[in-house]
C-alpha cells in the first residue's frame, strides 16, 4: 500500500529498526488446518473467504450490511435524551468519515474494515495526521500490523509491514477494534478461527470431488500382479495406463490387462462417502458459528413469511447492532478526541437503527399506553400528568358532548290516532281600490 506508506513518511518521524520479535509473518494461534498448518497467518485466514462459498456468502452479507448503515454526527443534548440531540451538518470528522482517503469512499472503507473483522477477529485503522489533526483513514490488513507489548504501557507502539518496508507507528496513530481473544490480549479471535476444522472438511471434500471427476468420475481400484515388477516395467506400465485412462476425456475406455494383471474395485462409492450430507452439515456449522439466520442466506426450503421476518430481526439485533456499537465506540472514544477536547465532550457519532420496525408490537404497546392513560384519568389524575406517566405526549381530555334530546315516545298500541286539526279559515283580504275611483278634491296628493 504505497499511498499509505507515503502518507506515513510525510510525518517526518525517523524510522527505527523493528525489534526482532516483530519481524517475519504475524501468526494467529490456532489448531493445524488446511489453511495454515499449526498456526494460520492472517493472510491464510483471509484466503478462506475465497475457498468456501458459505463463508463467502456470510462475510459478504455482513460487510455490505454494516457498510450500508447511515451515520450522523450529533450535538449532545443537556438532558441526555437521544431525541433532543441536534444533527451537525459540517465538521471535519464528517468529511473524513465520508471520504477517508483519496482512493476509497466511506462505504468501501467500512466494507474492507468489516471484512477484516469477520475473517481475523480484528481490524486496525491507521490515522495519518497533519500536526495533531487526522487527515486520512486507512483500513490495513491485521497481519501487517504488530503491536509491541510493554509491561507498563501495555502497548508502546506498533510496527506496520508493507511493500517490504517496516514503519514505526505511535499508539495514537492506530485505532484497533477486536473481538477479544481469551488467551492473547494483543490479538483478536473471530468465528473463522473457531471454524477452521469444519472449513478444512469442506475444502478437502471439494478437492476430493475435483480429483474424482478429473480421473474419469469412477472409483479407483487396485491392479494385482502375480509377480514383482522391475522399476522399468512399473514405470512403463504406469505411463501407458495414465495415457490411456487418466482424465475425464478417457472415461470408460476398455482396458486390456496382460501377464496375469487383475483389476479389483474399491469397496466404496460416492454414495458411501456421503459428500452431500457432509456439505449440508458443514454449511450449518459455519452458519451457526456466526449466529447467522438461515433466511438471510437465501435458503427457502423451510422458510415462510413469519420466520423470514423473525430472521431479519435476529440479523439486525444480534449481528449488526453489536458490530455497529463497536465502530461507534471507536469513533467516539478514539477518533473524535483527535479534534480536541470540546469535540469529544460535546458531540458524538451514532447510526440509524438497522433493526426493522415491528409495527404489530408498536401498535400493541400504544394500545396498552392509551388504556393505562384512561384508567389514570378516570381515577382523577390530570390528563397531562397521566400521559407523562405512561409515556405519551401531553393529552387534554375534553368532556363528552351533551346527549341529543330523546324523540317523543310512540303512542301505545291500540290507541286511536288523534284526528288532525281542521285548518282555521283564512280571513278575507280587503279589496283593492279600483283605478277609476273618483279623486278626492280635498286630498293634496291628487293635485
Amino acid at each position: 500500500m504505497a499511498s499509505l506508506l507515503r502518507s506515513l513518511s510525510r510525518r517526518g518521524r525517523p524510522r527505527a529498526a523493528a525489534p526482532a520479535a516483530s519481524r517475519g509473518a504475524i501468526r494467529f494461534p490456532m489448531a493445524g488446518s488446511y489453511f495454515g498448518g499449526a498456526a494460520a497467518s492472517g493472510e491464510q485466514l483471509m484466503n478462506t473467504m475465497g475457498a468456501v462459498s458459505t463463508l463467502f456468502a456470510i462475510v459478504e452479507r455482513l460487510q455490505s450490511s454494516v457498510a450500508s448503515v447511515e451515520w450522523t454526527l450529533y450535538e449532545k443534548s443537556a438532558t441526555g435524551n437521544k431525541a433532543d440531540r441536534k444533527p451537525i451538518k459540517n465538521h471535519a470528522c464528517i468529511d473524513l468519515w465520508n471520504a477517508p482517503n483519496k482512493h476509497m469512499t466511506g462505504r468501501a472503507f467500512r466494507e474492507i474494515s468489516q471484512q477484516h473483522m469477520e475473517l481475523t477477529g480484528e481490524t486496525p485503522w491507521i490515522v495519518p495526521k497533519y500536526g495533531t489533526l487526522p487527515i486520512e483513514l486507512w483500513p490495513v490488513r491485521p497481519d501487517r500490523l504488530q503491536p509491541q507489548p510493554d509491561p507498563e504501557l501495555f502497548i508502546s507502539n506498533y510496527w506496520y509491514t508493507g511493500g517490504g518496508v517496516q514503519q514505526y507507528l505511535g499508539v495514537d496513530e492506530v485505532i484497533r477494534q477486536m473481538m477479544p481473544h481469551p488467551t492473547d490480549p494483543y490479538r483478536g479471535l473471530g468465528p473463522v478461527q473457531a471454524l477452521l476444522t469444519h472449513l478444512d472438511s469442506v475444502r478437502f471434500s471439494q478437492e476430493w470431488n475435483r480429483a474424482f471427476f478429473e480421473n474419469d468420475a469412477s472409483p479407483g481400484g487396485i491392479l494385482e500382479y502375480p509377480h514383482s515388477m522391475t522399476d522399468k516395467e512399473l514405470k512403463e506400465f504406469t505411463d501407458r495406463w495414465d495415457d490411456a485412462h487418466r482424465g475425464s476425456s478417457n472415461a470408460h475406455r476398455v482396458a486390456i490387462l496382460e501377464n496375469g494383471l487383475m483389476w479389483k474395485d474399491r469397496n466404496y462409492t460416492m454414495r458411501d462417502m456421503q459428500f452431500a450430507e457432509l456439505s449440508d452439515i458443514s454449511r450449518e456449522i459455519i452458519r451457526e458459528g456466526f449466529g447467522f439466520p438461515r433466511p438471510m442466506l437465501g435458503s427457502v426450503d423451510d422458510v415462510n413469511r413469519a420466520n423470514a421476518e423473525a430472521g431479519e430481526v435476529v440479523y439486525g439485533r444480534w449481528l449488526l447492532v453489536p458490530r455497529l456499537n463497536r465502530i461507534r465506540d471507536a469513533l467516539n472514544t478514539r477518533l473524535l478526541p483527535m479534534y480536541g477536547q470540546a469535540s469529544a465532550s460535546d458531540i458524538e457519532w451514532d447510526y440509524d437503527p438497522p433493526v426493522p420496525e415491528d409495527r404489530a408490537a408498536d401498535n400493541e404497546s400504544l394500545r396498552n399506553k392509551i388504556e393505562m392513560w384512561l384508567l389514570l384519568v378516570d381515577a382523577g389524575v390530570d390528563s397531562a400528568d397521566a400521559a407523562l406517566i405512561v409515556g405519551l405526549p401531553p393529552i387534554e381530555r375534553t368532556p363528552p358532548p351533551a346527549p341529543a334530546a330523546a324523540p317523543a315516545p310512540p303512542p301505545p298500541a291500540g290507541a286511536a290516532e288523534p284526528e288532525p286539526a281542521e285548518p282555521e279559515p283564512a280571513e278575507p283580504a280587503e279589496p283593492e281600490p279600483a283605478d277609476d275611483e273618483p279623486a278626492d278634491p280635498d286630498d293634496p296628493e291628487e293635485e
